[in-house]
């Protein structure tokens, strides 16, 4: 190949290369943003009590607990892929093997739980501690198409 032959065929793939990135050429489907919400918790409540996210949309749940003792946040229901939970670990007795999520933070301390909502639909969030939820520490994860 001579020398303008070659000057010729790499400007031709630079243009193409501009053209399909212009496009949308790209192969690969745009990750979802993550989206983070720090939820707060008390003796005996959940604040915001209401969550809302997206099938498909990463999650990323920051924990707080301003109470005075262990909180969790747990859900048997959702429909959801477990990432990652990073926090405090507690007896949760023979419920442990039920849940679909779940993280813990001790008093005055955070903790992280990250997934992935993968049905639509209206889950149940509580804290598992005992007596905690009958106390009304219950919230709604809200997973909208």
């Amino acid at each position: 190949m001579s020398q303008r032959s070659a000057i010729v065929a790499m400007a031709v793939l630079a243009m193409l290369s501009l053209v399909l990135s212009a496009c949308g050429g790209s192969a690969a489907p745009a990750t979802p943003e993550v989206k983070e919400i720090v939820v707060k918790v008390t003796e005996f409540a959940f604040s915001p009590a209401e969550i809302r996210a997206k099938v498909g949309q990463p999650m990323r749940i920051m924990l707080q607990n301003d109470g005075a003792v262990l909180h969790d946040m747990s859900s048997i229901d959702a429909m959801v892929d477990m990432m990652q939970g990073e926090g405090a670990s507690h007896d949760m007795g023979n419920t442990a093997s039920q849940m679909k999520m779940h993280v813990a933070a001790e008093a005055s301390q955070k903790a992280t739980l990250e997934f992935k909502p993968t049905q639509a639909g209206t889950y149940e969030f509580f804290c598992s501690v005992a007596g905690h939820k009958e106390a009304g520490m219950v919230g709604k994860l809200i997973v909208e198409p």
